[in-house]
This record gives structure tokens, C-alpha cells and sequence, in this order.
């Protein structure tokens, strides 16, 4: 099959949906099908390296934006569509519902392709608004127009695709008529690979972490709730002085959580690393030195990050909040919104429990292969294909 993708979240921007797109095109390719993928023109040596894979890159007009420094927002264009229509592609697929995904909806409608799209982001909860600064219009008011718009946008597909079964359900409350399949984020195996020694020990040493890091990679920014989690990790420190929290990743939030550590007095025990390449990371040890992972963010849907650390057999400490639920059964510990004591107590009770850390480890390896690998996730989506086509 010929397949086209649309997505403002790629390289050089780094996130979630970025790795989820680029897991879903590699398997594809795998399987001999046809990969394009449509974004907004950005320079970024990753760029190059992803079209030596065999994906085609079609460049949208692009401008940028003051929120992250790494996205582009991308046009519709005449110039792309012309392209797209060349490959005649058999489906056209967004992953972004902005004014890239609008360009995938005209270029399937003109076409008479069969138009696919997946939610991946809760872009209209309160925690997105305060970024882009529009909770000020009233968080409850604004989150109604944007799930009407989100309404717009997906009911103009053949197919939706939601990682999670929480998001299925949460899409149909809110008005979506069309058929909804739940295809979940995939982790390649072939990627998280036993790191050497070597390796482990020199990341170890370059960031003075101890036999007690707690790591948490994403976005730095508000809708992560990183403050909670630096609150919470302070109260870690007091019984547990030799724990240190590895923070990997930038956004805009990145300052003012450098200023509450220091302000916390955290500065030799929280590690900010800025952003650090994704195949990098995972071939860095950063993983194998980890004892679990924590995140407080109640906006997910099914984080690449989280599923990611899963895979190396990290135990999670997460938010008992929408897609995280699904990813936490038996492999480490919930607590509420919100909850700072919450969160604490869950991170000290796995750093403390070497055997609870182990059963964790285990059952976080098998959840991976049971449900998460990229060439069975590969065959659900080919399937979706191939039902729409006939």
C-alpha cells in the first residue's frame, strides 16, 4: 500500500507522537508498504537520516512558533497536494488536527482516498489552554469549543484510531459518530537493546546519579505537571538522602522548574539534561540506571516515554488519570491528581522494596510483549487498512 501521513509533531520537534509516527512508518516500510510523510518544512539533520530509511518527506510552508522553540507550523499548499496526487496514495492518514491534518481532510476528499486519523493529544484540556493562553476565556467554555472542533475535524474521517481505550470511550461521550479503533502506541524492540556497561557507567558518572534515580523524560513543560513532581520528589529527599531525579527533555516550563529546584534546595539532587537525541537516549544507559519512573502529568493518552521506560522493565509511579491507568497494572503504583504525598510515598515504597521493584520490573517486560510490540501493533493497523479499502 501506498500511505500518507500528516503530522506537525516530527523531527526536529521531538515528542511523543513524533517517535509513534516513526514507529508506525518503519514497521511499514518493514512490510514493504509505501511511506510519505507530510510536515512543515524545518532544517534538522534527523530530517536526512529519516529519509535514507526509505520515508519520503514532502515539506509543508511552515512558521514558527513562540511556544516550543523546535515546532513549525505547517500550511496546506498547492505545491504538496500536487505531490501527494503524483504518489496516488491508497490512504491518507493525519496525526495532528491543525491546519496539517485540515491538509490531509481536503487532499483525501479530492482524491476519494480514504481518510484516516488518530487522537493522540488531550489538546483541549485545561492544562494545554494555560500554554497557549487561552484559559483566561474560562478553562469549562474554551475546552467545549475545542472538543467542537476536535468534533469537526475527526467526523470527517473513514476510520479513527486511539491508542487508548479511555480516550475511545472519552471521544464517543463527546459527539464522535465514526468508527473508532483502539491501535495502541508501539515500542521497536530492536531499539531497546542492553546497553554496555561501559556506557552506563560513563552516563552515571557525567550526571553524579546514584543507585536511587528516579527518572522522568518528556516535554518540560506546564501541562507535565513537573512542579508536582519536584514538590513531591523534595519530600523523597528527607528519607531517602541518596535519591537523585534525572530530568530528560526542554520546553518552555524548563526555567521556572530549574528555579523551584534551586529554590527547593534540590540543585545537586534534580538533574536537568536538556533535550537529548531520542536513539541517543535509549542506547545511553539512562534507562539501566534508572530504579523507576514518575511522572504526574493527568493529560496523556498513552505516552511513548512511559511506554518506553515499560520496556526496559521500569517500574512507573503515575497519576490515576485518563491513558495512564491502562499502563500501570501490576508494574508500579498510582496515586490521585494532585496528590504530592501521593506520588512521595509511591516513589519511596519502590526505591525502599528491592523485591517490589524486581515483580515490577518483570511484569512491565511482560505488558511490552504482550500488548505494545511494534510488528503486532504493524498488523492490527494493516488490517484497518485493509478493511477500508475493500
Amino acid at each position: 500500500m501506498k500511505i500518507v501521513f500528516y503530522t506537525t509533531s516530527f523531527f526536529p520537534y521531538l515528542c511523543g507522537v513524533t517517535t509513534a509516527v516513526l514507529n508506525l512508518s518503519l514497521g511499514l516500510i518493514k512490510k514493504g508498504h509505501q511511506i510519505t510523510i507530510c510536515v512543515p518544512k524545518a532544517k534538522s539533520p534527523v530530517l536526512n537520516k529519516v529519509r535514507k530509511t526509505g520515508i519520503e518527506i514532502v515539506s509543508l510552508p511552515s512558521f514558527k512558533t513562540k511556544i516550543y522553540k523546535d515546532v513549525n507550523i505547517g500550511a496546506p499548499s498547492a505545491n504538496s497536494f500536487i505531490r501527494i496526487k503524483k504518489i496516488n496514495p491508497d490512504i491518507i492518514h493525519f496525526h495532528t488536527p491543525d491546519l496539517v491534518g485540515m491538509e490531509a481532510i481536503l487532499t483525501a476528499k479530492l482524491l476519494k482516498k480514504p481518510l484516516v486519523g488518530t487522537f493522540h493529544t488531550y489538546f483541549m484540556s485545561p492544562e494545554y489552554q494555560k500554554i497557549v493562553k487561552l484559559s483566561h476565556w474560562g478553562e469549562d467554555f474554551i475546552e467545549k469549543v475545542l472538543w467542537k472542533y476536535s468534533n469537526s475535524i475527526y467526523n470527517r474521517c473513514d476510520l479513527i484510531i486511539t491508542p487508548s481505550f479511555f480516550a475511545k470511550k472519552d471521544l464517543e461521550r463527546q459527539g464522535i459518530k465514526k468508527e473508532i479503533k483502539i491501535i495502541h502506541n508501539s515500542v521497536n524492540l530492536d531499539l531497546v537493546k542492553k546497553t554496555s556497561l561501559n556506557k552506563i557507567t560513563d552516563f552515571k558518572s557525567r550526571y553524579s546519579l546514584s543507585n536511587k534515580t528516579i527518572i522522568y523524560v518528556g516535554r518540560t513543560s506546564r501541562e507535565k505537571s513537573l512542579d508536582i513532581l519536584l514538590l513531591a520528589f523534595n519530600q523523597v529527599v528527607r528519607k531517602e538522602p541518596e535519591a537523585k531525579l534525572l530530568i530528560i527533555g526542554e520546553g518552555p516550563a524548563l526555567g521556572g522548574l530549574k528555579e523551584l529546584s534551586k529554590a527547593l534546595g534540590l540543585e545537586k539532587k534534580v538533574i536537568f539534561t536538556g533535550k537529548i537525541d531520542h536513539q541517543k537516549l535509549l542506547q545511553s544507559g539512562a534507562y539501566e540506571i534508572a530504579s523507576l519512573f514518575a511522572t504526574a502529568s493527568t493529560s496523556e493518552v498513552q505516552p511513548m516515554s512511559v511506554l518506553e521506560a515499560i520496556a526496559f522493565g521500569l517500574p512507573i509511579v503515575g497519576v490515576k488519570a485518563r491513558g495512564m491507568e491502562e499502563l500501570i497494572r501490576g508494574n508500579g503504583i498510582l496515586f490521585n491528581p494532585g496528590d504530592i504525598n501521593g506520588l512521595s510515598k509511591g516513589m519511596i515504597k519502590i526505591l525502599r522494596n528491592e523485591s517490589l521493584r524486581e515483580k515490577f520490573s518483570q511484569r512491565s517486560k511482560g505488558l511490552i510483549k504482550k500488548e505494545y510490540l511494534l510488528d503486532n501493533i504493524i498488523e492490527k493497523l494493516e488490517k484497518a487498512y485493509k478493511d477500508l479499502l475493500q
